[in-house]
Formats: C-alpha cells, structure tokens, sequence
C-alpha cells in the first residue's frame, strides 16, 4: 500500500535543525512507512508556551515514533511557543534517542529564527 505524505528536505546544516520550506512530494512504499507530516497545532493548538504542551507533543511523538522512518514537524499556525516547550518536547526525546537519532527522524517546518535557537539549545542543554 502506497500513502502521499510529504518529503523530507535536506539542511546544509548536518548538526542543527534548520527551517525548511517547499519539498517535493513523495510516494510511500513499503511495511514501515517512509515518513508522516504533523502539524502541532492539531497535536497541541496554537499555543506551545509551556512544559505542558512539550509534553503533549513529546507524548505523541512516542507513540508514533517507531511507525515511521522520518516524521515531518510543521509549525504553521502556532501563535506561542517558548523555550519551555521546546524543551519540555525535545529534551527527553534527546536524552532517550541521541542527537543523531533525532537529526535522522525529524524535520521541521515553518520555525522562525528565534524558534530554531530555542530548539537547538533544548536540544543541546538536555544533552550535556
């Protein structure tokens, strides 16, 4: 059974999250499938500014986390994040995965700079 999901878009940047925009879609073949698109405010709502919601999305993630190769983040819509919940959503999962492990299953989309930086410093603090 074939699935239309999205695309996975490549960063110049092999050891950070970066923005990406536009991709190409793909056609999903195979038992594990190749890669799903979320988008967090269906998972949590247009407002990420705490923990709470951190935990929200971390916890969804897990439950998906092994049904697929690559899994597409989009943040269009989102009104409010923090570092709080970048933090509260991405530190366990690097603690849990590595930073390898999440560089090769997540992909984010729609990230404004400030945002970037909150997600590469969760990122970066949970694994010290």
């Amino acid at each position: 059974m074939s699935e239309v999901l999205g695309a996975r878009c490549e960063s110049p940047h092999e050891n950070s999250f970066r923005r990406r925009r536009s991709c190409p879609r793909v056609v999903i073949q195979g038992d594990m499938l190749d890669r799903v698109l979320i988008f967090v405010r269906q998972v949590v709502g247009p407002y990420c500014g705490g923990s709470e919601e951190g935990d929200q999305l971390r916890s969804y993630l897990e439950t998906i986390w092994d049904r697929y190769e690559t899994i597409q983040l989009n943040f269009l819509g989102v009104e409010t994040t923090s570092f709080r919940f970048f933090y509260g959503a991405f530190g366990p999962l690097a603690r849990r995965y590595s930073l390898e492990g999440l560089l090769t299953k997540l992909t984010f989309f729609e990230l404004s700079q400030q945002e970037e930086l909150w997600l590469n410093r969760a990122i970066r603090y949970s694994l010290r």
